[in-house]
């Protein structure tokens, strides 16, 4: 799935806010906005990877085998 515009991204924000702001439920409007929280993030951090990893890393390290040697 290709990333999605800020356009798009924040069009939904809106749409999910206003349907919030509407909620009779709790519940509905709890999920609502954990719904709002995702969003916020792919915007301000971009969308996730294609995995679902959460590592944090990009790049594996390319040789686990190195390690840097410390002066005393």
């Amino acid at each position: 799935m290709p990333p999605r515009t800020a356009a798009q991204i924040l069009a939904e924000w809106h749409e999910l806010a206003i349907q919030r702001e509407e909620a009779s439920d709790s519940e509905i409007a709890a999920g609502l906005a954990a719904r709002i929280e995702q969003i916020r993030r792919e915007y301000i951090e971009g969308t996730p990877p294609e995995d679902g990893s959460d590592s944090g890393t990009t790049h594996p390290d390319p040789d686990p085998t190195i390690q840097l040697k410390l002066r005393l």
